[in-house]
């Protein structure tokens, strides 16, 4: 488990996957829009839940390879 930097407005369950958000540097929800450059998929997944406000989270890397946006 690694802490983490996470987008500080968006809340993150545990279990859910996670986009890593690139121009912001942090993680955010699988829900968000990807943009040019983020990293999405299977990559990682939030280990605690994260409400807005809090600047990082705890994660777990799985091994996959993730899908950068182009």
């Amino acid at each position: 488990m690694f802490s983490v930097p996470k987008v500080s407005c968006e809340v993150i369950g545990q279990g859910e996957s996670l986009t890593l958000d690139i121009p912001v540097a942090g993680f955010d929800e699988s829900a968000a829009t990807a943009a040019t450059g983020d990293i999405t998929g299977p990559t990682a997944f939030a280990a605690e839940a994260a409400g807005a406000g809090s600047a990082s989270l705890a994660v777990k890397f799985t091994g996959v390879p993730g899908t950068v946006k182009t």
